[in-house]
């Protein structure tokens, strides 16, 4: 992801005028002939900073050109630090990818998403969406896991109030307002961030609202119920430009990927 958007990124850190589509191809291209089998692995490669990946590690990691993404870092001192690394230390120089949940605000804390939902205020969805994509992208953010579209009934579920409640369009169209704001015009543009709706599919509806536990979901209820607002947020995605959509991990059967084929989205992440 990050070796595609490279010379964006590269625009972006460097004040470059933009190159267009063609000539971003072409040398997308080039720059593919150059990579090893190890860096082309290294760039499908989402780190998250943390005690297992502390910063000193990931310095070498860049060195050796064996990270494309960076999770959990939102500092713009830190995301700084680590693209010069890139420029200084790795052979090929392709920028580094950044990502985070930003779910209601990233310096501005905004209502949680189930509050925004319980005031049925599209408006305010769009404002918390906007303002928000605005500092995260100020941070140097390229990417949110967000917005949360899992329908969720049982209120032992740690994670509701992640998002917009209970009803099926109530949801779709929260989702669809959010992605809308946060991806702008496009996801390209200098106060923009890419989105990717989570957590799909029906990752909410866990047997004893235990996380991680069993889902035990008939294909009529997952496609009347849960898939909708997936639908949507991928949807509006592919109208004003590129985005993903998770794939919840218990759903290791042949639903999931008629699931993903029919809402049209782009799975990123298992």
């Amino acid at each position: 992801m990050s070796l595609a958007l490279q010379p964006a990124l590269a625009d972006d850190l460097f004040g470059n005028h933009p190159l267009t589509p063609e000539a971003r191809d072409a040398f997308v291209t080039e720059l593919l002939k150059k990579m090893t089998v190890d860096e082309k692995i290294g760039q499908l490669r989402l780190i998250s900073v943390g005690p297992d990946n502390p910063k000193e590690a990931i310095r070498e990691m860049i060195k050796d050109g064996q990270v494309g993404a960076i999770f959990n870092t939102v500092t713009r001192q830190d995301i700084r630090a680590m693209q010069d690394q890139v420029m200084e230390l790795s052979r090929l120089k392709i920028p580094l990818f950044f990502a985070y949940d930003v779910l209601h605000g990233q310096r501005t804390v905004f209502p949680i998403s189930l509050g925004l939902a319980s005031s049925f205020n599209l408006d305010a969805v769009k404002t918390v969406g906007r303002v928000s994509a605005y500092e995260a992208a100020d941070d140097g953010l390229n990417m949110t896991w967000a917005p949360m579209v899992d329908v969720s009934r049982d209120p032992r579920w740690g994670r509701a109030s992640e998002g917009f409640g209970e009803d099926t369009y109530l949801t779709s169209i929260m989702g669809k307002t959010m992605v809308e704001a946060m991806q702008g015009k496009s996801p390209a543009d200098r106060y923009s961030v890419m989105t990717s709706v989570k957590h799909f599919a029906a990752y909410g509806a866990v047997e004893g609202g235990k996380e991680y536990n069993t889902v035990d979901m008939s294909p009529q209820r997952l496609f009347n119920d849960y898939m909708p607002p997936v639908q949507s947020g991928a949807g509006c995605r592919q109208r004003c430009g590129d985005g993903g959509a998770e794939l919840a991990e218990r759903h290791a059967s042949h639903l999931r990927l008629l699931a993903a084929e029919r809402c049209s989205a782009r799975p990123v992440g298992l």
